[in-house]
């Protein structure tokens, strides 16, 4: 699967917890286990077997009673699942009308299975849909003529 985060051996729970790092991380600085589990919704202990999966795959440092830190590959990993994240919630949001909250919840699912073209593709859509919604151009009934000829949307 070029392009995705080993999402063969990476559980959707594991990627909500590296989302849930990087998250805490931009925010606060520093990531804390009891932090981890109270916005995961969990307890601690759920939270130290997870880091211990990811941190055999490479993606976290994490020593009891001790922040936890992204590697590299977990920091690409962690912004890989975030962009995926964000595409789809602003397609469900803006372009379907899906609820905010419905449209997170949904997002979060969706984006452990998709794969990168198709997701490249929903993103291209979006922005255009934006652009014209701004008055920029607007060429979403172009968009349906290209793909009737086998090009790309």
């Amino acid at each position: 699967m070029a392009g995705r985060t080993k999402k063969a051996d990476l559980s959707q729970s594991r990627g909500d917890y590296l989302e849930c790092i990087y998250h805490l991380s931009r925010e606060r600085g520093v990531a804390r286990v009891k932090e981890i589990a109270a916005r995961s919704g969990v307890r601690a202990p759920s939270v130290t077997g997870a880091l211990r999966g990811l941190s055999a795959r490479g993606l976290v440092r994490h020593d009891p009673y001790q922040f936890v830190t992204l590697t590299a590959a977990g920091e690409r990993a962690a912004r890989d699942l975030v962009r995926r994240h964000a595409a789809l919630a602003a397609f469900l949001k803006d372009i379907l009308g899906v609820e905010a909250t419905a449209a997170q919840r949904n997002a979060c699912r969706i984006e452990h299975e998709i794969e990168p073209e198709v997701l490249e593709r929903l993103a291209r859509f979006v922005r255009r849909v934006e652009r014209c919604r701004a008055g920029g151009a607007c060429r979403l009934a172009g968009a349906t003529r290209a793909r009737r000829r086998g090009g790309a949307v």
